[in-house]
């Protein structure tokens, strides 16, 4: 008795191929924006997020009120005479202003529904900070809002325009 033995031959169908590409280019249309770099309002927002903790600190140490200044140009950074003779090197000195890219732009709100596109934000010697949500755009549609709260050491940041609870 003789058995008949099929051999298939190895490799895949061409169906099997273009199944597989469309499965990796659909994956890759979706993964593909979490991986580009991160934009100008992303690292502008970590640049504030630093400085305010600095200066948060900085006012603690030296007993006096440091404020960051916003316009709808970018941030300035006012350190005390005291302060900046005593705990910054030279290089901290020269970097006291945060630029914003040309395509974001600017807003601050108050938790007393209060927004305007230029103000200050004082970090006290007792640790307390002007509570203000400062809403940065780009293209009218994509926001980030980086929230200060007064009694808090760390700015939140939130990918969306984030209010105030109405009280």
């Amino acid at each position: 008795m003789v058995k008949a033995r099929i051999v298939l031959p190895e490799g895949y169908t061409l169906l099997e191929l273009i199944v597989v590409m469309v499965i990796l280019g659909i994956s890759l249309h979706f993964i593909m924006p979490s991986l580009k770099k991160p934009d100008n309002m992303k690292a502008v927002a970590r640049r504030v997020i630093s400085m305010a903790g600095h200066l948060r600190s900085m006012a603690v140490r030296t007993q006096e009120q440091q404020t960051l200044s916003y316009d709808p140009s970018g941030f300035t950074v006012s350190i005390s005479k005291k302060a900046e003779t005593d705990m910054l090197d030279e290089d901290e000195s020269k970097s006291q202003r945060i630029p914003l890219p040309e395509d974001v732009t600017l807003e601050a709100s108050y938790p007393n529904g209060d927004t305007r596109s230029s103000g200050t934000i004082s970090f006290h010697p007792t640790g307390y900070a002007s509570p203000v949500a400062i809403h940065l755009t780009k293209d009218e549609y994509d926001y980030l809002t980086l929230v200060v709260e007064p009694f808090l050491s760390k700015v939140r940041i939130y990918e969306e325009y984030w209010e105030f609870p109405v009280r």
